[in-house]
């Protein structure tokens, strides 16, 4: 399987989703949780696509602000680098943790192990110095699962982590009894029943649209021809989704990382600057048909696009 810099073309961009804003060299940014590059015997283009999806799923599981492997090593020296490279011990991760300024750091390794990629993961409490949570999972040698696997292994580690870093859900509604029917009247006349509609004759009614501008929750880039040829794609045309909003339109509607789009309400579409184009002419509450590329053939999802919600709110 070709691997090189096509895998990243599609890689989840951590620079696009980790929580953070620019900053000077040697400031760290505010955050709660640092991911350390991870130390691992796979090739370099694999190690990038496993680091961003770790990055993707931390950010969208967990409610603290996470600071991704491309800005520590942004923030840390070249001889601190080289610490990180090895450290497996709480006394560096503590250290390290310290100089980047956050409560927790997520270490991890990353082992090929017969078609399969072991990861082994350490939560550290920065300032209590010491391992939070453990976890070790194998998960498929392919990067075009590696965000479902890793997702599933983050899932399981968040179960476990302290209840300050687990991403907080709304709690459910009591359940309530229902209303007692009232007994019918006997002596009232019988109200007439409304006259019966058949259905295939009642003309469907519009989707309610709004003036706000649509959201479908996704972002996307353009598709590069080394990165069309290994997906299977006689062309470059399209835009491939680097990003899906958990619980958005576009996850609803099936659309996963990796995915090509090839038209827009039968439109074909040459670059990801043409998909946003067609997308920003849409209303909150517009369905908008995709001819979409996944798994080596084409399909179609329908996406129902809704308002935005407020920065703070998005995932």
């Amino acid at each position: 399987m070709r691997i090189s810099n096509v895998v990243c073309s599609f890689s989840v961009l951590v620079s696009m989703i980790v929580s953070s804003s620019s900053f000077a060299a040697g400031e760290s940014p505010r955050s709660e949780l640092a991911i350390l590059p991870i130390q691992a015997d796979l090739p370099k283009a694999k190690v990038e696509v496993l680091a961003d999806a770790i990055a993707a799923a931390l950010v969208d599981l967990l409610k603290t602000e996470v600071l991704g492997p491309a800005e520590v090593r942004e923030l840390l020296s070249a001889a601190q680098l080289k610490v990180a490279s090895t450290c497996d011990n709480v006394f560096c991760l503590t250290k390290l943790g310290k100089d980047l300024k956050v409560d927790w750091l997520l270490a991890a390794k990353a082992t090929a192990a017969s078609g399969k990629v072991l990861l082994s993961l350490k939560v550290v409490d920065v300032a209590g110095a010491q391992v939070a949570v453990r976890q070790q999972d194998a998960i498929g040698d392919d990067v075009l699962t590696y965000g479902a696997d890793v997702r599933a292994v983050l899932g399981t580690l968040r179960a476990k982590l302290p209840t300050a870093l687990q991403s907080s859900t709304p709690a459910p509604k009591p359940a309530t009894a229902p209303a007692a029917k009232a007994e019918p009247d006997k002596s009232a006349p019988p109200k007439p029943e409304p006259a019966k509609v058949d259905a295939a004759s009642k003309p469907a009614a519009p989707a309610p649209t709004s003036d706000k501008p649509g959201w479908i929750g996704m972002g996307h880039q353009d598709l590069d021809a080394d990165t069309a040829n290994y997906l299977g794609l006689k062309s470059a045309a399209g835009s491939i989704v680097k990003k899906v909003a958990e619980g958005g339109p576009a996850a609803l509607a099936g659309l996963k990382v990796g995915v090509v789009i090839l038209k827009v309400d039968g439109n074909s579409i040459a670059s990801a600057a043409e998909l946003s184009a067609a997308l920003n002419k849409k209303k909150a509450g517009a369905t908008v048909e995709l001819v979409i590329w996944s798994g080596g053939k084409e399909s179609t999802a329908v996406v129902t696009l809704k308002e935005a919600p407020a920065k703070a709110d998005r995932k």
